[in-house]
């Protein structure tokens, strides 16, 4: 269970909001057990006054069950006037007419574009919790595997030092996956755990819907990848990139291995505004690239 703190303004209103991303695999035990550490946290700070789950469909009934359980719980959220379930389908996307207004003082519309600011909003907090992003010190440069030499060295396992963000991506990923994907190539055993992640996900939403298929995993070399290399001739792939501060991996693969451009997906992205690598990112963030970097608004 990942959660963090932001301060938004919600229905017009100035409001602390606490954001919880429940996790598919969890069983009810576990859950319960996430739960109460949440909640127990509001004897050392005081309560948001907004509160909102994201989760994957099936979760929201659980998640109301637990708030169900607890008689404890309206003295323990007294200042919390809002309390929402907001589950997203097998595409990332929130199903709006399935949110869950478990305490509501008023309506808080909760939409699929704000879900989606909340989640780029937690990814780039957590690339500067973890330095993610490193940049060389003055007259240095980073050299990578590829002999390739940038300023820019992005470390996209950094941000598995809290494993529960794998929860957010996932979200996140869905919504880039083209459809009827059979297999997704990952680029180096760095963004397996995420593609492991995503598969488990996958396999939850098969659970209710047969059509979703649960990918096969393959792996290539990212600084070795061979003219030989050929994706399926057929649409049912995606590609993963860990992290790019250039996209020069991706052209590469349209250019000489005939991937299409629409089935690369860079978890992280750092470097120049360029817009199609900019779209192809679970998020991305823009740096100046002549005099001091300067750092502009991230985005998924």
């Amino acid at each position: 269970m990942y959660s963090f703190h932001l301060d938004q303004i919600v229905i017009d209103t100035p409001a602390s909001l606490q954001v919880v991303y429940p996790s598919h695999d969890d069983t009810d035990k576990q859950l319960a057990i996430g739960f109460e550490r949440l909640i127990e946290g509001y004897n050392r700070r005081l309560p948001p006054s907004h509160l909102l789950f994201v989760c994957p469909s099936g979760l929201e009934g659980r998640i109301r069950a637990l708030f169900d359980e607890r008689d404890d719980l309206s003295k323990r959220l007294r200042s919390t006037s809002q309390v929402v379930v907001a589950p997203f389908d097998q595409n990332g996307k929130v199903l709006e007419e399935s949110v869950l207004q478990i305490k509501r003082k008023k309506d808080w519309p909760v939409t699929d574009d704000f879900v989606k600011a909340v989640a780029n909003h937690a990814l780039g907090q957590a690339v500067d919790d973890t330095n993610t992003i490193l940049r060389a010190p003055h007259g240095y440069v980073f050299s990578k595997p590829s002999t390739r030499e940038k300023q820019l060295f992005v470390r996209a396992e950094n941000m598995l030092r809290e494993p529960a963000i794998l929860s957010i991506f996932n979200q996140l990923i869905l919504r880039k996956m083209p459809p009827e994907c059979e297999i997704a190539y990952i680029d180096s055993f760095t963004i397996l755990s995420f593609a492991l992640s995503l598969k488990s996900i996958m396999h939850y939403f098969a659970q209710f819907d047969q059509s979703v298929i649960r990918p096969a995993i393959e792996n290539f070399r990212s600084y070795e990848v061979s003219q030989k290399f050929r994706v399926p001739n057929e649409a049912n792939y995606v590609i993963l990139i860990s992290a790019s501060t250039s996209g020069e991996l991706a052209r590469k693969l349209v250019d000489e291995n005939q991937a299409e451009w629409g089935r690369v997906i860079h978890l992280l992205g750092v470097g120049k505004d360029d817009g199609r690598f900019r779209q192809s990112c679970v998020y991305f963030r823009a740096y100046e690239s002549t005099g001091d970097e300067r750092r502009a608004e991230g985005s998924a």
